[in-house]
């Protein structure tokens, strides 16, 4: 069965398409059994982020139905995180959209629709990145 092309839909303002974000994917290198290193990569990215539906999120592990879940699709592959044949290991991707970090939850690979789906939740800033970013703006 020959599938429609609906991924112009993810870039179509009209319907909430072309949302520009980055794709923060970290790698982590190690020196004789030591960490050494992390080196962020930041890839742009659009597609569409759209909170998710109930239906949705009966396919996330159950702790984390109770965050607040979004949806992002993209033709940009997306991952959960590897490791390499040299030994480093790629960290599960990160999000940044309107100036959140949101970690990634899921992230299914729909060959047949020619797009990525990621489920992914809010990272909630600790308590010092707050009072760092509130000492910044009182000077």
């Amino acid at each position: 069965m020959l599938l429609p092309d609906i991924t112009d839909l993810l870039y179509d303002q009209e319907v909430g398409g072309n949302q520009p974000f980055t794709i923060k994917r970290t790698t982590i290198t190690y020196r004789k059994g030591r960490y050494a290193e992390a080196t962020p990569e930041y890839i742009p990215a659009s597609g569409s982020v759209q909170p998710s539906g109930i239906n949705a999120l009966e396919q996330l592990p159950e702790g984390d139905r109770d965050k607040a879940v979004y949806i992002v699709r993209t033709r940009t592959a997306m991952q959960m995180g590897s490791v390499n044949d040299d030994g480093s290991t790629v960290l599960p991707d990160e999000i940044i959209y309107m100036n959140d970090k949101y970690k990634i939850l899921m992230v299914k690979e729909w060959q047949a629709w020619g797009m990525y789906v990621a489920f992914m939740t809010r990272i909630e800033p600790s308590k010092a990145q707050e009072e760092a970013e509130d000492d910044a703006d009182s000077d």
